[in-house]
């Protein structure tokens, strides 16, 4: 299975960028690896709001990274992506 991995380091000085970013991956279903990394099957849909989030995050002076994988095993992160709904 593939799946979109954002890496992301929020600016500690803007409350707003870091409450939409976080509202966005919540409202898309992204499951949270371990802080600043997210991550959600890979779907057109997903990616946009990926690239929406970085977009906005790199705007308001973060760093983000947006990844795709291939995993051989996906139940840990089927797992834990159902875990976060």
């Amino acid at each position: 299975m593939n799946w979109l991995i954002m890496v992301l380091s929020l600016p500690t000085e803007n409350a707003t960028v870091r409450q939409r970013a976080w509202r966005s991956l919540k409202a898309a279903g992204a499951a949270a690896l371990r802080d600043g990394v997210y991550v959600l099957p890979a779907a057109a849909e997903h990616r946009a709001v990926l690239e929406a989030v970085a977009v906005d995050v790199t705007g308001g002076g973060g760093v983000t990274h947006l990844l795709t994988a291939q995993t051989t095993d996906e139940v840990p992160y089927v797992a834990l992506f159902d875990r976060s709904r």
